[in-house]
């Protein structure tokens, strides 16, 4: 039965949506503050500025443009609140500002969900199943979706999901229960290309009989619609030239990439799922009639179960591990499975022996451990990967900056919010786009300091003082460069802010990113760090990175010591004098590994005749 208001905003219900709502709504703004930048990136400067911002302030956005498809999806409805935000803040593009707008979505689908987990009976199993949800908006495991402003779309899919299968859990079929079913799986069609999967959900939940059940009801009528739905969901998905690659090539291949998906937090197998894939054979086994809450536990974990399909066949050509913005829904299905966990755990004594309560206690007891472990884990790699945001953002700034005061620099191995240089540039000259950023006579300025910055920019900047920015580490001299100890293994795969012709800059920070390794605590060592050496000719300078997963890297060795062999560094060279530099890469207890790259600080006037100034 859907939610009267009544029913949703009683006095204990309104104060525990207010609290969920307020608590998960600060973190993520909290995490926007400290983690993120103003600046767009990405799929922002097309699908954002040129498809929805530039067209409404021109007068020319319609409809129709409000559901053109945007890659494979359809994003009616982050389109919308991206125009509400934009209008909100006086016509000025803030990535955080639309970043804190998609926070309220995200607060909104954990305080309904708390609201929903209020209807379990066992105290024990809502105190935990509560503290997890609490816990949720804590972690940084899904930093792209809190971070960057365009990504809402999950959100909206998830709360669309969540209405959609409490409202059928009650199984009761009056006419705005229909309504508000049709409406949401419609709604979900224009959110992420994967929102037609609700349709089938909802039509898998009506099918099966009940006692509580009005035989009158009109069923069969609404799960052939919701079919429908679900089929024309499918059909309107475009087809992407040169996305294929993307996707699983093989049934064998969309396998393993589903338990991949299935198994995260865990890199080994999805033993989480377990809970409900016994909790529902010992159900139908003793023919038990489901209780509304077992059935909106259930239609949550199928619905995740879909959704981790889904991305499987999209993106599961060589899948290693889910991408960050896909952890939002996956957490979902943890939510579902701690349930059914505690479930399991507390089984009436006449369903099993006390050889059998014993194995099964045990058995969850491990599972419940295992993916706590690895939760926490990913949530550490989530800090770090939000680190490295904040730091690939302001160098994006920086080099933005610099290409926008003179196009004709060197930028092909610095980092740029917009992957193309030309399309780049195009944007930063475009006159429409230069309002939106406030840019003035070639000069990109910073959010705080923008001329008619919006009243929602200005809270948000009134908020940096109370939380402390992370800035660019420096490199410094060093002694003893080249230690001893045994020999490590190690490789960059990334090395952006120099030019074509190796050459550093003191006035623009480089990333290095790579792995070296083995590590001899292995999997575990979540708190060990690396070096990263400029060797010189008479000095050496370095800067110590925090240890990054790198599944992939000790999957290829078959060795887990290389589990957090990763680093991800973004530094100042300012400090680094003129001369020939090598880069080696040190685990703390082994030698340095040679990298065999090499860069050049050049002198000052040789940086300002490229376009670079010392400042």
């Amino acid at each position: 039965m859907i939610l009267r208001a009544k029913e949703l905003f009683s006095d204990s219900r309104f104060r525990l949506f207010s609290l969920v709502w307020l608590w998960a709504f600060l973190c993520h703004v909290v995490q926007i503050l400290r983690y993120s930048n103003s600046l767009p990136f990405g799929d922002q400067w097309d699908g954002e500025a040129l498809t929805l911002l530039k067209p409404w302030i021109e007068g020319k956005l319609n409809l129709a443009q409000m559901f053109a498809a945007h890659n494979e999806h359809r994003i009616f409805f982050t389109r919308t609140l991206d125009l509400l935000a934009f209008s909100l803040n006086s016509s000025y593009w803030d990535n955080r500002v639309f970043a804190c707008m998609s926070a309220a979505v995200y607060a909104t689908l954990i305080a309904l969900l708390g609201i929903m987990t209020c209807k379990i009976k066992n105290v024990i199993t809502k105190f935990i199943v509560l503290t997890f949800i609490f816990l949720l908006p804590i972690t940084l495991t899904n930093y792209e979706n809190t971070l960057w402003g365009f990504q809402s779309s999950f959100y909206f899919l998830s709360l669309f999901a969540v209405l959609t299968i409490h409202i059928l859990s009650e199984h009761k079929f009056p006419m705005r229960n229909i309504i508000a079913v049709v409406s949401l799986s419609l709604f979900s069609l224009v959110t992420l290309a994967s929102g037609f999967l609700l349709a089938p959900i909802a039509a898998l939940m009506i099918v099966p009989t009940s006692k509580q059940c009005d035989p009158r009801t009109p069923r069969i009528t609404l799960v052939l619609a919701l079919c429908v739905i679900g089929a024309i969901g499918f059909l309107l998905i475009p087809k992407i030239a040169g996305h294929e690659v993307l996707r699983a090539q093989s049934l064998v291949e969309l396998i393993f990439s589903m338990s991949k998906t299935l198994a995260w937090p865990i890199p080994i197998f999805p033993i989480a799922w377990l809970p409900s894939a016994f909790w529902l054979y010992f159900s139908l086994r003793r023919r038990r009639e489901l209780l509304p809450v077992d059935r909106f536990f259930l239609g949550l974990a199928a619905w995740v179960f879909l959704q981790a399909a889904a991305i499987a066949y999209s993106r599961g050509h060589g899948l290693i591990e889910p991408p960050s913005r896909y952890t939002d829904i996956l957490m979902l299905g943890m939510v579902a499975n701690l349930y059914f966990c505690c479930q399991l755990f507390s089984l009436p004594n006449k369903a099993r022996s006390s050889i059998s309560r014993r194995v099964c206690r045990s058995g969850i007891s491990v599972i419940v451990f295992v993916t706590g472990v690895f939760f926490i884990l990913a949530s550490l790699a989530g800090l770090y990967a939000a680190n490295n945001n904040q730091f690939l953002m302001q160098n994006n700034f920086i080099v933005t900056r610099a290409l926008l005061e003179r196009p004709d620099i060197e930028t092909e191995n610095f980092s740029l919010p917009y992957p193309n240089k030309a399309a780049l540039i195009g944007f930063l000259l475009d006159p429409a786009i230069q309002h939106l950023l406030r840019i003035y006579q070639h000069r990109l300025p910073t959010s705080c300091e923008a001329i008619g910055r919006g009243v929602l920019s200005r809270i948000i900047c009134a908020g940096e003082y109370l939380i402390p920015q992370i800035f660019f580490q420096k490199f410094s001299k060093i002694e003893n460069t080249i230690g001893g100890g045994a020999v490590s293994r190690c490789n960059i795969d990334l090395l952006i802010g120099i030019s074509s012709q190796k050459m550093l800059s003191p006035s623009l920070p480089v990333r290095l990113a790579g792995w070296v390794g083995p590590r001899q605590s292995g999997m575990f060592s979540v708190f060990s760090h690396h070096d990263i050496l400029l060797a010189g000719k008479d000095a050496g300078y370095g800067v110590t990175g925090s240890a990054v997963r790198r599944q992939d890297v000790a999957t290829a060795f078959g060795s887990m010591n290389y589990y957090w062999s990763g680093f991800d560094v973004t530094a100042s060279v300012s400090g680094v004098p003129v001369g020939d530099y090598e880069i080696l890469l040190k685990d703390p207890d082994a030698a340095p590994c040679r990298s065999d790259v090499y860069v050049h600080m050049p002198s000052v006037g040789y940086l300002i005749d490229k376009g670079f100034s010392k400042n």
